[in-house]
């Protein structure tokens, strides 16, 4: 019998379809967010500022921050204040579920009366949730 013959060929086909068509369900499922996720994929996680009130301590700006996830997991991520149109960032790390106070340098000459607070949390899928607040200093 040929290899290459159409009845062999129309088998092969079919026999080809078929693994196609497993191989894409087993993707879909794997998938993040889907139904039946892969063990061990984390659910997002995001950084939130419950109270709009922060304080001035010299030239440094200090406020409440919490991180909302899994509890087994932390926030991640660059803090950005924005006043008087200069930014000023700092790098965070807040346990799941825990409030933290956090402290950034403004300057010595900083006369705002509120500013602009926005955090980029890092994800396990490589991407990040941004979550912002205006916060006035007390």
């Amino acid at each position: 019998m040929d290899v290459f013959s159409p009845a062999r060929l129309s088998a092969r086909f079919r026999t080809s379809l078929g693994l196609l068509a497993a191989i894409s369900a087993l993707a879909i499922l794997a998938a993040p967010g889907a139904d039946g996720a892969a063990a061990g994929y984390t659910s997002s996680s995001e950084l939130t500022f419950p109270s709009e009130e922060a304080h001035v301590e010299g030239s440094r700006a200090s406020f409440w921050v919490e991180c909302l996830g899994s509890e087994t997991g932390t926030c991640n991520g660059t803090l950005t204040l924005t006043t008087n149109g200069r930014k000023h960032n700092v790098a965070f790390s807040v346990v799941a579920g825990t409030h933290q106070s956090l402290s950034v340098r403004l300057g010595p000459k900083s006369t705002a009366k509120r500013f602009v607070a926005v955090a980029k949390t890092s994800q396990a899928d490589g991407g990040y949730v941004r979550s912002w607040g205006l916060l006035e200093l007390r």
